[in-house]
């Protein structure tokens, strides 16, 4: 089958296993006579998703692109996928240590979430996507154990000074 969805212009990506175990990557700009066949896997796409897409830890700054490559570019590449690749990533439960496709609906949503990038796979994207991990990634008990704590401490003090005070009288 010939590969729709692209254009003239556009970069597709060719891996080749060579027999030293080495991957090449070759680069190939479509020209009018080129014809592309589908069959672009899942595999192939969580690694070019991870390898190619770099997340600032921080939040600071937008994500960051290898040569060649861009949201749109990664668009294209998800557009190629087979429909049932594409549903596998839609539905995805996002994971940062899971597997590759889970790695990648993390970054995926996080991105989406933080940075209003275009939703090209139509996942369902939750506002805890953007939220920082604070504490080991348990933000919300975190927060209520801290705030429980400082109630605790300053409950502690307030019998301490009525205690002192009653003595006092």
């Amino acid at each position: 089958a010939v590969c729709t969805g692209l254009s003239v212009g556009d970069y597709i990506s060719i891996s080749n296993m060579e027999t030293s175990m080495h991957a090449s990557v070759m680069q190939l700009a479509l020209t009018e006579q080129t014809t592309v066949t589908k069959g672009y896997s899942l595999g192939s796409f969580c690694l070019e998703f991870l390898n190619n897409l770099t997340c600032d830890a921080t939040g600071s700054s937008a994500p960051t692109y290898a040569t060649n490559y861009s949201w749109s570019q990664l668009s294209t590449l998800y557009a190629n996928l087979s429909s049932e690749d594409q549903l596998t990533l839609k539905n995805a439960t996002a994971n940062e240590r899971g597997t590759q496709y889970e790695q990648v609906a993390a970054r995926y949503d996080y991105i989406v979430a933080k940075y209003g990038y275009e939703n090209f796979m139509n996942r369902t994207i939750t506002n805890s996507a953007n939220r920082m991990n604070v504490f080991g990634g348990h933000t919300t008990n975190n927060i209520l154990l801290i705030l429980g704590s400082i109630s605790l401490l300053s409950g502690l003090t307030y019998l301490a000074y009525f205690l002192k005070k009653r003595k006092e009288n």
